[in-house]
């Protein structure tokens, strides 16, 4: 099984984070991971998702970049994803992703999920819901032993 990073999200659609936990999956897998996974809670008051009828006040997709934690360039991104078509309406939307092509070059990285949101005049907003920390380390040595 392929490593994946997966975030779940429980937010308003102001930024507040009511939960936002986060597990990588497979930290040692001898591949890296393959795309970013989270779930969205689309139940909440705030969080409402935008449709054809619905169009102000309302979450319209996500974007995703991850960045140089030391220079804050970004490297990878920013995709845009949409609101899923299925959308729960019992409680977090699962499974939401995007491809995820982790940095090789030594350093701190950080994948940013924000949500893209329409305020009450419909203009576009966004708001940084959570940041992913993506290490790229040395490795450790090897055959190390006493003789």
């Amino acid at each position: 099984m392929k490593p994946t990073l997966r975030i779940i999200l429980l937010t308003s659609i102001v930024g507040v984070v009511l939960l936002a936990l986060y597990t990588l999956v497979g930290a040692q897998a001898a591949t890296p991971p393959t795309q970013v996974v989270w779930d969205y809670d689309f139940t909440l008051p705030t969080n409402k998702p935008c449709t054809t009828t619905l169009i102000v006040a309302c979450v319209s997709g996500f974007t995703v970049q991850t960045i140089d934690s030391a220079t804050k360039a970004v490297v990878s991104g920013p995709v845009a994803v949409f609101a899923p078509a299925v959308i729960s309406t019992t409680g977090p939307t699962v499974g939401i992703n995007t491809p995820f092509v982790p940095p090789t070059t030594l350093g701190i990285y950080a994948t940013q999920i924000i949500v893209n949101w329409k305020d009450g005049a419909g203009a576009n907003q966004v708001a940084f819901i959570t940041t992913l920390t993506y290490p790229v380390n040395p490795t450790g040595v090897l055959n190390a032993h006493y003789q």
